[in-house]
């Protein structure tokens, strides 16, 4: 197949464009989180460390271990647990203790809307 006169093969093309279009929904949703974030309702919560592990990540080709927190926290008295998981986490999997929280911001207009604060680190709960 021929497009704009350089030849390409039809299966790099579809993991291309595949590609793109991950790339696009990525970059919405970050922009979109973050023009939350910014202009809405938020709220600072402390979230406590329940799980820390590594775990090796799923998908195709070769599987590499990851790093994995899951945390728990309240905003207008409902409990919601999310988790994060990131090769930063692996590498310092010795800063993240079970008991110790991290910082969040938390919409309240949107509750699947949130940042972790990784600059502040854990700290001991109150």
């Amino acid at each position: 197949m021929k497009i704009f006169g350089i030849k390409i093969n039809s299966d790099v093309l579809v993991a291309t464009i595949i590609f793109m279009v991950f790339l696009i929904f990525y970059g919405i949703k970050t922009m979109y989180t973050k023009h939350i974030l910014e202009n809405e309702k938020t709220v600072i919560v402390s979230a406590k460390i329940i799980d820390v592990r590594t775990r090796l990540r799923g998908g195709l080709g070769a599987k590499s271990k990851i790093g994995y927190i899951k945390f728990r926290y309240f905003v207008n008295g409902k409990e919601f647990t999310r988790f994060s998981e990131s090769f930063q986490i692996r590498d310092n999997i010795g800063q993240y203790q079970v008991g110790d929280c991290i910082e969040l911001r938390v919409s309240l207009e949107n509750e699947n809307v949130y940042k972790w604060n990784k600059s502040k680190g854990t700290f001991k709960c109150k």
